[in-house]
């Protein structure tokens, strides 16, 4: 695999010229790694107020949605995508998916109670999440 180092030697006056210079770097190391081939496809994306780090055929638990078992869904909220950063997002990048299966995590106890009173509560909770099969990566 190809890499490309470059060194600067000016201190940058801000942290947005930072961030700027850091893009760069990213778009340039990604824009090489796609020309070579590279193998993995990797991408952040965001669903249900989450960011989720994925892989091509990795299966990841996500917030409950409303779609049905072992139908296909598409992921257009990609944050970055083989370390191309987006702002906020990529364009015309997605990541698809199929729906394993629905189901509820552990149960949890959630107890409340007042110190030095007799007042208490004990209730259970059980979270609802969505099972995926991340299929491909396009971007």
């Amino acid at each position: 695999m190809l890499y490309v180092k470059i060194y600067t030697f000016v201190r940058p006056r801000s942290t947005t010229t930072l961030k700027r210079f850091l893009n760069i770097l990213c778009t340039l190391k990604v824009s090489l790694r796609i020309l070579i081939g590279g193998k993995n496809m990797k991408a952040i994306i965001e669903t249900g107020g989450k960011q989720y780090y994925v892989e091509e055929n990795t299966e990841i638990y996500v917030e409950k949605l409303d779609v049905e078992e072992k139908s296909e869904i598409t992921f257009d909220k990609v944050l970055m995508i083989n370390n191309v950063c987006g702002t906020p997002y990529v364009e015309n990048a997605k990541v698809k998916g199929e729906v394993v299966k629905h189901g509820k995590q552990k149960k949890i106890i959630v107890f409340h109670y007042r110190p030095k009173k007799s007042t208490h509560k004990k209730q259970g909770h059980r979270q609802p999440y969505t099972k995926i099969k991340i299929t491909k990566i396009e971007g």
